[in-house]
């Protein structure tokens, strides 16, 4: 078992039906079994997952994805890594400079930025509930 700081993945997809694909891995990451958890083929629960457009300013190598999944766990960054790259998911770390890959709205508040999104957290069984799809993101 590997105890680290928060690491945040991009997870692409290309159409609504590898974004299901996608979530329902999370989903099964999440609600691994413990012998799983042993052998260290996951991470700690990915939270925080999120839904969003991509914007023109994508590099060229991402530009034929439709979307992407932003989430985050707090450790086993490696195992996490390695899980998605056993399905074949796109996955690359959240940096920084990504900030500007993802569609921003401006809102009529000025200096407020709103990032158009869904968002989704997980219940006891391991359903995936969509909260909303439209937060207030970063305040400037």
């Amino acid at each position: 078992m590997f105890i680290m700081g928060w690491q945040s993945y991009i997870l692409f997809y290309t159409n609504d039906k590898r974004k299901k694909y996608i979530l329902d891995l999370i989903t099964k990451h999440n609600f691994a079994t413990d012998e799983m958890w042993q052998r260290n083929e996951v991470g700690e629960e990915i939270i925080a997952v999120i839904d969003f457009k991509l914007s023109d300013s994508i590099p060229k190598q991402y530009q034929h994805y439709q979307g992407a999944i932003l989430c985050g766990n707090g450790g086993g960054r490696n195992c996490t890594f390695n899980w998605f790259s056993r399905f074949r998911v796109r996955c690359i770390p959240y940096e920084s400079k990504c900030e500007r890959w993802f569609v921003f709205q401006q809102d009529a508040e000025p200096k407020k930025l709103i990032h158009y999104y869904t968002y989704w957290r997980f219940d006891e069984s391991g359903t995936m509930i969509e909260l909303c799809d439209k937060l207030s993101y970063k305040q400037y």
